[in-house]
């Protein structure tokens, strides 16, 4: 970032003329004005999901254990927010089918599904447990043991439960998941919402595209 003070009051205020001639110009020829665009890329970049790198999350999948494993590999499978996930009651597993019914926000309720390993372990993490079985569980314990957890296998921006559901729907959609299911998934009002995991996506997709074309 420039220093002003390295500069003398005049200097600043021709630099500053000449970004505002330079506007002038853009707007008069093209129409485009450098403060919208501006304004609309910071948008952007602050919609853009962080993410964590799949082999890096893989690994801690893997290779975590306890409460805080089992949290991580539902977070991972299910795509679920992290209060959702504490809300689960044991009446709300459905072992055989594979699935958990969700509270969302906005009292919509739905359903995720898992695998069966991370369904058997919920089970008998279950086991002797009544009502929630993370019931006492503070959120802010959670996410700071998660934190520690993916940081030894990872150095993402965000490492956090919301960054796994972010990888998860960003995975979802880049291996062809459509919008609207995706919306239903990750229990979204809005398809908008959804979108930016679509985009994501296929450019995900399409980068693997190319390195597997260029390798071959």
């Amino acid at each position: 970032m420039v220093q002003l003070e390295k500069f003398g009051r005049e200097e600043v205020r021709d630099d500053a003329d000449a970004l505002k001639r330079l506007q002038e110009f853009l707007s008069q020829e093209f129409g485009f004005s450098l403060a919208d665009n501006l304004a609309a890329l910071r948008r952007d970049a602050e919609t853009i999901p962080n993410t964590i790198p799949e082999g890096d999350l893989e690994v801690c999948y893997h290779h975590s254990q306890g409460s805080v494993g089992l949290m991580i590999r539902l977070l991972y499978t299910t795509g679920v927010r992290i209060q959702e996930l504490l809300d689960i009651e044991k009446t709300d597993i459905d072992a055989d089918k594979l699935r958990i019914r969700i509270h969302g926000k906005g009292q919509r309720d739905r359903y995720v599904f898992t695998c069966p390993d991370v369904m058997q372990e919920l089970v008998e993490y279950c086991e002797g447990r009544y009502g929630q079985p993370f019931a006492g569980i503070d959120q802010f314990a959670v996410r700071r043991a998660i934190y520690f957890e993916l940081k030894k296998y990872s150095n993402a921006k965000q490492l956090s439960p919301h960054a796994i559901r972010h990888t998860f729907a960003t995975k979802a959609a880049a291996q062809g998941c459509n919008a609207t299911t995706l919306q239903v998934m990750l229990g979204h009002k809005q398809l908008k919402t959804t979108q930016k995991y679509i985009d994501l996506g296929r450019h995900d997709a399409q980068q693997a595209f190319q390195t597997y074309a260029t390798v071959h």
